[in-house]
């Protein structure tokens, strides 16, 4: 796509969002359901639009059931520990983002994850604690390239219901869903609807498969 294409691109998005301004209205005043939650407008809403006019930058969300070994991974992909892992269940309560230097604007950050309160990270154990608001905690990552963002996200099988939105609101804000499963932790409800969601729009998703004994599984 040129620098043309994109600006004619970004144009009739913007277009497109100032007509569903007005469909809102419309849709109260003939019965009709608003659009507001369906999966397409919030993407609009939470995806394209506030990326319209960021730098270009790959999300990548890693996210999975319970137990699993997301924040491990998330660790070891970092180089460092900026997520703590817990043995018990639901233990990363609020997404976790590493950011490159380039990109460490909380402002840039706040139109890119408008559905959480950006928060400054302090140490592994932010995740971890229990808040009614919708928290994300980043920091500069030592090794992260120039325009990757990579999101530790909560359980999305979790019986904490708070941690549903939020993982939800990860999945929309991601560009590429980095899927870990189990051999116990594939095949749940939970996970298969958040991943069927995830390919509904059209999310590339890339499995990884932990906790596997090699010889045995």
């Amino acid at each position: 796509m040129t620098q043309a294409d994109y600006t004619v691109f970004a144009d009739r998005l913007r277009r497109l969002d100032a007509e569903l301004g007005f469909l809102g209205p419309v849709c109260d005043r003939v019965g009709h359901p608003r659009p507001d939650g369906e999966e397409w407008f919030e993407l609009l809403r939470k995806k394209l639009l506030p990326q319209l006019d960021a730098p270009a930058v790959l999300v990548v969300a890693i996210v999975g059931g319970t137990n699993i070994g997301k924040s491990v991974i998330f660790n070891h992909l970092a180089g460092e520990v900026a997520s703590r892992s817990s043995p018990l269940a639901a233990g990363t309560k609020h997404p976790v983002a590493l950011v490159p230097g380039a990109l460490a604007d909380a402002a840039l950050l706040g139109r890119l994850f408008p559905s959480f309160e950006l928060c400054p990270w302090r140490g592994p154990d932010d995740a971890l604690a229990d808040s009614p608001e919708n928290r994300l905690f980043w920091r500069v990552g030592r090794t992260m390239p120039e325009r990757l963002i990579v999101l530790d996200a909560p359980d999305v099988d979790s019986d904490v219901t708070v941690n549903w939105g939020r993982a939800e609101a990860i999945r929309q804000s991601a560009d590429v869903v980095l899927a870990v499963l189990t051999q116990q932790k594939y095949n749940d409800a939970a996970v298969k609807r958040f991943f069927r969601a995830a390919a509904e729009a059209d999310k590339p998703i890339v499995v990884v498969f932990n906790l596997c004994d090699v010889a045995a599984d």
